[in-house]
């Protein structure tokens, strides 16, 4: 290729060889240890708006490599310091200077660096190796010529087969008895775990030494079914631990049966580039598993040198004394990282070996200068007006990568075994931009949770969780615990649940006392209704202004809630009576466990809250500065931007100390009621302000939360999440998602009818109506009717499980007009009259949505 470029007789003229000329020029020119200025900038931005740039020609000029150093590396040969090319290269393709840090008219400003986003992802796409491993099961389908099951088709299929399984003791073992004389079998479900068969076996004294009296070799049948998990009674006497092996494979006890043969049975399995086929005989053959005692597990010495637990943490103690000292005599606050070092990397976080890389590590560091721009002026004086994003998110997605994804994240049997392909999940960690987010949700759910969940999870997207078969058989064998609510003491009763549940992954499944049903439906209103027993006012957890509603129609309508424009942050509370404190944790504990058991287990919470609180919730406290006081409030955040923007002889007149504004009687220093604030001060005025309303006045709440929140879900499984994204992963469908999807035609879409009614029906044209000129309220009352709670899902009713079904209601007393419409909310079941007319229909369901929070039979 170089031969050919150089050759003066071929497309010596040619416009492509120009470009690539010009480009490996600019390349050279960013490669110089001396200051080029911004020349090279200047060119390379002219290039790409003057001609079609290749992807080829991107990765072949050296711009790439040239461009990534340039803007990353701190290398002392190369000048200028790197923050003074950073600024230049935004002064050059994002028009911004330290006079103009947000151009009002973004249109225009930034093509140039659009157009280098869109071409790295081309790039991306043209140059990308990531296989996409599929199953083809068709030899071990036992019906039909097609090897492709997906979703309820494929769980049922793996339900209703057995695979047959023969229980040797390993040739190695001696000291343990050989179970039936080394002939029996036993057949269990493909999902059947390792630690399962392995308390099967001990539960039949295999455990024991031979020489015990106990006897594993009982007289029976040759073949036995393994009975159910949650079926096998404890065998008693102390007993060896024992090994479950493949050939001399250890297998580790969460692994199931179906997934060990795949991963250690050759024989049962061969590979292509894209497929991994599954032999004819899995369902025929009988798969051998040995045994053989485990060895004991050792004992780690405690060394010497080791320092105590207790001498840690004084030293912790010390040092936040030492800080703490620092921040209330001297008013000294701790310097926020900065988050856009974290982007500024000549490699990526996660080490992944595919051709696609560099250009991958370009559009990181373009999408952290994309994201936090505002880090190369933190040396100014006054704040930007907006720190917000240039670019939309949307700017940086991969369409051919998420598509990727999105078909390795369909193939059954990889979630089933959880054996998906590596590549997946460190992509998603190193550059999770580049993903939506549902794809980035659908990877959490197959993958962080567990195989049961991710089998449920994967049954929904593909089928919404419904089947004209067996349906009973359609969900996953998860553990769950039933718990009876009464709503009187609805708070407390829902601490104790939670708490009850321990560590335990279960399922939580709510029925409230007095009322008919249990299970989906008033799961979900569980989960509303504790979310908003937690914004009364009379808790005082919550900052914002508080409002005199009524979300229940049995609340007293004096009741008062707290509410905030920008979603709920945690009020910063002092007290000096350690059981009120204490009391005020154990709630904000309950709700870092409540976000993580509704994370889990998909359900919605009605709990708004702010992104800075999702920001702590994820360990980013450390960076939490301005930026966030906008994103928490943008009333104070321009309240403060002006009073830095305030003239010296101006103080005077403000009267402002180093108190908290909006509340005197907190100082933000020793004496500061005392400390009026100056033109030399105000700068440390503002930044102690957003210290203590956002790091240091919540700081045991917040950790109160994120404790209770990782008994349950380690929270490095929210990584590649951002904190303005969380609001939709725990609470469902987004503002923007919201609107749309109560419009006419997505209203038409979304609901089917059924027994009694079609499309053209009356009552559906009407519902269709009624609900398209519903208000905010009306439409959270509809909701919580038919489904159990006043939120839509992610992707809003289309994502509804099951979708929305309306049927024709038989009147019981003759007359359909006299009826109110009812609903099923476990199945998302509208039942309606045959009312006569638009106005009784109307009036009807405006009865009905007065009281919608009890469950009758229907």
């Amino acid at each position: 290729m170089r031969t050919y470029l150089s050759c003066p007789d071929v497309g010596a003229d040619s416009a492509a060889t120009s470009t690539l000329a010009r480009m490996s020029a600019v390349a050279t020119a960013l490669s110089e240890e001396k200051d080029v200025g911004s020349a090279p900038l200047n060119e390379l931005k002219a290039v790409l708006q003057e001609t079609e740039v290749s992807a080829f020609e991107l990765n072949y000029s050296g711009v790439l490599m040239a461009l990534t150093t340039y803007l990353t590396s701190l290398a002392s040969n190369l000048t200028p310091p790197r923050k003074l090319r950073l600024k230049r290269f935004a002064a050059v393709f994002m028009s911004l200077t330290p006079d103009n840090l947000r151009p009002l008219d973004g249109s225009g400003c930034w093509v140039a660096f659009e157009t280098l986003i869109t071409k790295l992802l081309a790039s991306v796409a043209q140059l990308e190796q990531f296989q996409v491993k599929v199953t083809d099961m068709g030899g071990a389908l036992t019906s039909g010529s097609t090897g492709v099951l997906r979703g309820a088709q494929a769980l049922r299929f793996f339900q209703t087969h057995q695979i047959r399984c023969n229980l040797r003791r390993h040739p190695t073992c001696r000291e343990l008895r050989e179970w039936r004389r080394g002939r029996g079998s036993i057949k269990v479900d493909p999902f059947t775990s390792i630690s399962a068969i392995e308390k099967y076996l001990l539960d039949r004294g295999v455990g024991y030494v031979r020489g015990d009296e106990s006897s594993g070799d009982e007289d029976v049948s040759d073949e036995d079914e393994m009975p159910s998990e949650g079926s096998m009674s404890s065998g008693a006497g102390q007993q060896r631990h024992i090994d479950i092996m493949i050939g001399d494979e250890v297998l580790p006890g969460h692994m199931s049966i179906l997934q060990a043969i795949r991963q250690y049975s050759p024989a049962m399995n061969s590979e292509t580039s894209d497929q991994f086929i599954i032999a004819t005989d899995l369902w025929v053959s009988t798969h051998t598993l040995y045994y053989r005692a485990a060895a004991a597990p050792s004992e780690t010495p405690v060394l010497e040198t080791q320092t105590p637990k207790s001498s840690s943490r004084s030293e912790r103690k010390e040092r936040k004394t030492r800080i703490d000292e620092r921040l209330w005599i001297d008013g000294e606050v701790p310097k926020p990282e900065h988050p856009l070092d974290g982007y500024l990397s000549g490699c990526l976080p996660v080490d992944i070996d595919d051709p696609s890389v560099p250009s991958l590590v370009l559009l990181r560091c373009l999408y952290g200068l994309n994201r936090y721009w505002w880090c190369l002026f933190d040396d100014e004086d006054v704040p930007p007006t907006s720190h917000a994003p240039l670019l939309p998110d949307s700017s940086f997605h991969s369409s051919k990568l998420n598509a990727k994804i999105g078909r390795q994240l369909s193939d059954f049997l990889s979630v089933a075994t959880q054996q998906i392909p590596k590549w997946t999940s460190d992509l998603v960690k190193a550059v999770p931009f580049i993903f939506t987010f549902s794809a980035r949700r659908n990877l959490l759910y197959c993958s962080a949770f567990g195989r049961d969940r991710a089998l449920m999870h994967l049954v929904n997207q593909t089928d919404g969780g419904h089947s004209d078969g067996e349906s009973g058989r359609l969900t996953p064998r998860l553990e769950r615990r039933k718990v009876s609510i009464r709503r009187d003491d609805l708070l407390r009763q829902a601490e104790q649940a939670l708490n009850h549940l321990g560590t335990s992954r279960a399922m939580l499944e709510v029925g409230f006392e007095g009322e008919a049903g249990t299970g989906f439906g008033p799961t979900l209103e569980f989960y509303s209704t504790v979310s908003h027993e937690l914004q009364k006012a009379s808790l005082r957890l919550w900052q914002g202004r508080t409002v005199a509603t009524s979300f229940a129609s049995s609340d007293d309508p004096s009741t008062e809630y707290v509410m905030a424009e920008n979603g709920l942050f945690p009020a910063f509370h002092s007290t000096h009576n350690a059981k009120q404190r204490d009391t005020r944790l154990k709630k904000f504990e309950f709700i870092g466990r409540l976000l993580a058991q509704a994370l889990l287990d998909a359900r919605m919470l009605d709990l708004s809250l702010n992104p800075v609180f999702f920001k702590w919730l994820c360990g980013g406290e450390k960076s939490i500065c301005l930026a966030d006081l906008e994103m928490y409030d943008k009333s104070i955040y321009s309240s403060l931007r002006a009073l830095l923007l305030t003239d010296a002889e101006d103080f005077s007149s403000l009267e402002q100390y180093f108190t908290m504004p909006g509340d005197e009687t907190f100082e933000l220093i020793k004496g500061g009621k005392n400390h009026p604030v100056d033109r030399s001060n105000v700068s440390q005025f503002v930044k102690l302000v957003c210290h203590w309303r956002l790091v240091e006045g919540v700081r045991r709440e917040m950790e109160a939360v994120r404790h209770g929140f990782e008994t349950i879900i380690n929270i490095e499984d929210l990584a590649f999440f951002l904190p303005e994204e969380m609001e939709e992963l725990f609470c469902g469908c987004s503002d923007d998602t919201w609107t749309k999807t109560w419009s006419q035609s997505s209203l038409q879409t979304a609901i089917k009818p059924d027994h009694g009614y079609n499309h053209d029906s009356d009552q559906i044209r009407w519902l269709i109506h009624m609900l398209a000129s519903f208000d905010f309220q009306q439409q959270r009352k509809f909701l919580q009717f038919v489904t159990g709670s006043p939120k839509l899902p992610v992707g809003g009713f289309r994502s509804l499980n099951p979708p929305l079904t309306v049927v024709k209601k038989s009147g019981s007393y003759g007359n359909g007009d006299d009826e109110l419409p009812s609903a099923m909310t476990c199945y998302n079941y509208l039942k309606i009259p045959a009312y006569s007319s638009y106005d009784i229909f109307k009036e009807r369901f405006s009865v009905a949505l007065r009281f919608i929070y009890s469950f009758h039979l229907t």
